[in-house]
């Protein structure tokens, strides 16, 4: 059994993975849960055009303090919305896919959505439908990475 913990405990300090990471050290973890889980913001280190350095000093951080990504959390959002809403959360799902591929990291826990309650028997073919037409757009580049996305079912969102 591999013991771990999630970046996410140290989110706040720093956008910065090899900062994060150092945060670790003496904890006694060696594995840790990457968690861009809320890494849609403006100036996302995730999102913009220089992400493959950020994934370099992250993967180098965790060689320096013998430790690994184990796996990750991809972004928070909604796969319901519509408009650059939707396309910014498609496309930092993606990234996040892209970059557990580059870490080595095998799989991802992505959240399905729930409209109208939880669980919502009123809209239980809407939710399958959309929550399919989201992650079937993540298929292609779970395929080139051999990234998994674990799908975890997730509190309602009203629209």
């Amino acid at each position: 059994m591999k013991l771990a913990t999630t970046t996410a405990d140290f989110r706040i300090y720093s956008d910065k993975a090899s900062e994060i990471v150092d945060l670790f050290d003496g904890t006694g973890f060696r594995y840790l849960d990457l968690n861009l889980y809320r890494s849609i913001y403006p100036g996302s280190p995730l999102l913009d055009a220089h992400w493959e350095r950020w994934i370099e000093d992250a993967a180098e951080a965790a060689t320096a303090k013998n430790m690994s990504f184990c796996q990750a959390h991809a972004p928070d959002g909604n796969p319901f919305a519509s408009g650059e809403k939707y396309d910014v959360f498609l496309n930092a799902t993606v990234r996040s896919i892209e970059v557990c591929g580059r870490l080595g990291i095998r799989q991802i826990v992505a959240h399905s959505k729930d409209i109208g309650g939880f669980p919502s028997r009123e809209h239980h073919g809407l939710n399958l439908k959309r929550n399919r037409d989201f992650f079937s757009r993540l298929f292609p580049t779970m395929e080139k990475t051999g990234v998994r996305v674990l799908v975890l079912k997730q509190a309602s969102i009203q629209l």
